[in-house]
């Protein structure tokens, strides 16, 4: 009868193919479990680019759109623009990522930042004689840029006598900047000057001329002395306590 050759410093063969076997399937496993991980990861990443998926896990609901801004902006039928005008490096997370929800709600919505210092002829489209376009702040804009609405830092907050932060308005101007140049038929109002009323360098005017602008109204100040326009049926003229 034959003996099983087991001399030391020898293997057997068949045990040398079986753990070479097993080992191999050991390494081609966690090989697919790797392709499989970055595979979704890379899934949900793109998703989340698209139709942003996160949460909003804040106490204050922060990120959270109300119902009006969804079906104002599920019935847009025309592109709108979001340039939020941020030093690169310096973005605000919070507004970057609301104008990013609005982004994902519809195909109509483009939102991108804009570095103020890397692309400063990029502001000229947006520059009049009374909008001063600085770091920090949103415009929002037609895809022609004949009709946009510039919303400042400061407008983005609401303070309190102290200076604290009490609420943030980014949702509500968003908004109200998309309704404004999408609106085909805009009221205009116009704010008489030079009879003592308040003026651009006084605070009642230009906190009246804001309030307006955030409801949708097109606001200018006019002069009658000076004013060789035509006023149209629909237009408002305001004269505020002249004196």
């Amino acid at each position: 009868m034959s003996q099983p050759n087991n001399k030391p410093g020898k293997e057997n063969p068949r045990i040398s193919k079986k753990t070479l076997l097993y080992g191999g399937y050991s390494v081609l496993t966690i090989i697919v479990v790797l392709a499989l991980v970055i595979l979704i990861n890379v899934g949900i990443t793109a998703l989340d680019n698209k139709f942003n998926l996160k949460l909003d896990l804040t106490d204050s609901r922060l990120y959270t759109i109300t119902d009006q801004t969804v079906k104002v902006v599920e019935g847009l039928k025309d592109d709108v623009y979001i340039y939020t005008l941020y030093v690169t490096g310096n973005e605000n997370s919070v507004v970057q990522e609301i104008a990013n929800r609005y982004k994902a709600m519809s195909s109509h919505v483009h939102a991108e930042n804009v570095d103020p210092n890397k692309n400063p002829t990029f502001l000229k489209d947006f520059q009049t004689g009374s909008t001063t376009l600085s770091a920090g702040s949103i415009i929002v804009s037609n895809a022609a840029k004949t009709r946009f609405t510039v919303i400042k830092p400061n407008d983005l907050y609401t303070y309190d006598d102290k200076g604290n932060v009490t609420s943030i308005n980014v949702e509500a101007k968003l908004t109200s900047g998309i309704m404004y140049v999408t609106k085909e038929d805009i009221a205009k109002v116009y704010m008489i000057t030079g009879h003592g009323e308040p003026t651009s360098n006084d605070e009642t005017g230009p906190a009246l001329m804001t309030i307006l602008q955030n409801n949708n109204y097109d606001v200018s100040w006019l002069d009658l002395n000076t004013f060789d326009g035509t006023l149209q049926p629909k237009d408002i003229i305001l004269m505020i306590y002249p004196t």
